[in-house]
This record gives structure tokens, sequence and C-alpha cells, in this order.
């Protein structure tokens, strides 16, 4: 415990990222319970306002308070990127893990699927699924589990094919455990550490995803507001409002970043080798 409290402390990165995030999400939840704007209403009179005490950071074309808009934007994005990536992790892993341990023909079919996901682009593939079925935040949410799981069954593939190596598993065997306590009580929890650095970072990297996707004009329609469809419509206005693009690549880099650092520092702090480089140093 003491490790991993000096760890917190001492590294950079997770100190930055943690606060980043903890600020991000506190004014998502809270910023449009404390500020007396509608990010959806418009108001023609005060379009295209810059940035001063009332509007802090200007309006869009259509009079909507912008730092409102992007708050509301960013709790959009991170109601569903949060639970897709939770949702892909514990599909991956478990398929993952089940390949790694049976191998065979069980192996073959679930690694070819997780070739196959891999070999497709995610904005094609998001492309292709909306051509289909239309623009939904529901389809989004399906597009990212379908493409995020196979990373999380590639790793905890390649974590349990190295367990299987390990004596204490043959010994397990050898004293009659069976493949359901194996997998439960020992291979899933030795995944978990890599995997939840790996949930952490693909959070970020499904943030920059989902606002491409909006950017394009794929997932979130208009006048629901999230960061890269904000992006979009302020591109129209950019020579005469530039802060309608400025603030929200901010708020879309510093969210990224702090998903990232955050995933960086998890994964040195839960990696044993890693721990065992810093312990001299931390204690």
């Amino acid at each position: 415990m003491k490790l991993q409290l000096n760890f917190f402390f001492s590294d950079k990165r997770l100190l930055v990222g943690f606060t980043i995030l903890l600020v991000i999400i506190i004014l998502s939840l809270l910023g449009s319970l404390v500020i007396p704007y509608n990010p959806i209403e418009s108001d023609l009179s005060n379009a295209l306002l810059p940035p001063s005490l009332t509007h802090p950071f200007g309006t869009d074309h259509m009079g909507r308070d912008l730092f409102v808009r992007i708050l509301a934007g960013l709790k959009m994005s991170l109601t569903f990127i949060v639970p897709s990536v939770l949702l892909s992790a514990g599909i991956g892993t478990i398929l993952g893990v089940v390949a790694g341990y049976y191998g065979g023909i069980i192996d073959e079919v679930i690694y070819y699927f997780v070739n196959l996901m891999l070999s497709l682009p995610i904005l094609i593939l998001a492309l292709m699924f909306v051509g289909f079925f239309g623009f939904s935040v529901l389809n989004l949410f399906v597009v990212l589990v379908l493409s995020l799981w196979v990373l999380f069954a590639r790793v905890s593939r390649n974590v349990v094919l190295s367990l299987k190596e390990e004596g204490f598993i043959e010994g397990l065997k050898a004293i009659g455990a069976g493949s359901f306590y194996l997998i439960t009580k020992h291979l899933i929890p030795n995944s978990l550490a890599p995997i939840i650095a790996l949930t952490t970072t693909t959070m970020g990297v499904t943030f920059i995803i989902v606002s491409s996707l909006c950017f394009l004009g794929v997932g979130v329609q208009p006048p629901t507001p999230e960061c890269g469809l904000i992006l979009r419509e302020g591109m129209t206005y950019m020579r005469v409002a530039p802060w309608l693009v400025i603030f929200p690549s901010i708020f879309i880099t510093f969210t990224v970043a702090g998903f990232i650092l955050v995933g960086d520092s998890l994964r040195d702090l839960l990696d044993p080798k890693a721990r065992f480089k810093l312990r001299k140093f931390l204690l």
C-alpha cells in the first residue's frame, strides 16, 4: 500500500492525468447545474458573441453558450464511452483467456475474428454500420464494442499463453483443479493488471475516435452537443469566431491526455518488473 501511495504522489504523469480527469468529470457533471444556460436552446440575438464574463467561451452561431455546450458534450461522450470500453474489456478479456487456455480450434476461431476486426479501420466500420442501420448513439455504442473488444482479447490471450507455462498452473491441474476454477481464480485475475492499464488508455483513444466520427457526421446528431460535433460546426465560422474551434480542441486534447497519462502510469504501477525497478527509489 505504501508503494502505491508513494508511486501516486511521485509519478507526475499519474498526478497530472488524474487531476485533469477529475476536473473534467466534475465540470461535466456539475457545470450544467451551476451555469444558467441551456446547451440546446438557441438565442439568435446572442449569436457569435466573443468570450466575456457573461459567456466565458463565447457563443456559437445559434447563440448558445459554448462553455455549457462543451461541458454537455463531454458528459454525453463519457456516458457511452466509459460503458462501451468497460463492456469491450469484459468481453475481450473472457474470450482472450478462453482462447489462450484451451487453444486448438477454439483459439483459432477466436483469433481469426480478432485479426479480422483489427484489419478493419474503425472509421470505415462505423460508416458501413451507420449506412445500414442509421445514425444514433446506440449504433455508435455498438460500433465501439465491436471494434474494441479485440484489443483486450489479444492482450489477455498473450498473458494466458505465458501463464500456462508457469509451474503453478500445472501443479493445480495435477491436484485436480478444473478449468473453470483455473480460469476464474487464477488466469483472469492475473490478466487484470495489463487490462486495467489498457482500459484507461483505450478510453482516451476512444474519445478521439468518437470526436472524429461526430466531426465526420457519423454518430451524435445536432442539436445534441458533442465535442467533435461542436468543432465541426465551429469550422464554418472559424475566421470570424475562432473561439468556436479553439476551446473544443483544448478540451478534447486535455481529456485524451488525461486518460493516456493515467493509463501509462497504471501500466508501470501494475507491472511487477516496473515496480521492482521503482521500489528502491520510492521506498
